[in-house]
């Protein structure tokens, strides 16, 4: 399910709820990037307390090995959500800890940071790690979602027409792309979300209810899998 499948089930809606709202593209991408970040904070509060959660944020779980600089590195730039970090190369797991939990950990005899036993605290832009013997970690995490984005060009009726993504296009007579372009060849930019069409309704359904559709999802997903917005 693509962005011009979302737009146009979000057109007809409106159009059958007899709204009469005119959603232009850009205001389009302004609601996907602001309801696909909102979707995404819900969803990682609630990671791992079910299934269905943690498999809508499967798209975006990555790792990354990370090589330590005198017992810390920086976070990834697309870091959002650790799930959990382990002694690169290693099966050994790393505990991650709350800064007084570091602070405890460290003055406490019996529980010090060891080769079996390491620790690692998190701040908003770096990863610190002891004993300072490991040299590299792997994390596990979830990573930020990329900002969603719909492309397009008016033809020569003023019809809007969607540019999927990669999409190279040469411009007709009459034909104008988004920023004013009339002619030669413009390059798309747009961005897909990268849920699963499952979560992309509810991206939908978020949308339509900042525009005052009141209406069930499962009608909304109705709506979003028929012919006429394919």
């Amino acid at each position: 399910m693509t962005n011009n499948n979302l737009y146009k089930s979000l057109l007809n809606i409106l159009r059958k709820e007899s709204k009469g709202l005119a959603v232009s593209p850009d205001a389009f991408t302004d609601y996907l990037g602001i309801e696909n970040l909102t979707l995404f904070n819900d969803e990682c509060k609630a990671f791992e307390t079910s299934r269905i959660v943690s498999d809508a944020l499967r798209p975006f779980k990555t790792t990354s090995t990370r090589t330590l600089t005198t017992g810390y590195v920086s976070a990834p730039s697309d870091y959002a959500h650790l799930t959990a970090m382990h002694v690169g190369g290693d099966t050994i797991l790393i505990d991650d800890l709350t800064d007084e939990e570091w602070v405890f950990r460290q003055d406490d005899e019996l529980t010090q940071p060891s080769a079996d036993y390491p620790i690692a605290r998190l701040d908003s832009t770096n990863i610190y790690v002891l004993p300072l013997t490991i040299d590299s970690i792997t994390l596990l995490y979830l990573r930020n979602p990329t900002t969603p984005y719909y492309d397009y060009y008016t033809d020569a009726n003023l019809n809007i027409e969607y540019l999927e993504a990669d999409e190279s296009y040469v411009l007709g007579a009459s034909e104008v792309y988004r920023d004013g372009t009339t002619s030669g060849t413009v390059n798309s930019i747009t961005v897909e979300l990268e849920w699963e069409d499952l979560d992309k309704i509810k991206i939908l359904h978020r949308i339509l209810t900042k525009l005052g559709v009141s209406m069930d999802e499962q009608l909304v997903a109705q709506y979003a899998t028929s012919k006429e917005n394919s």
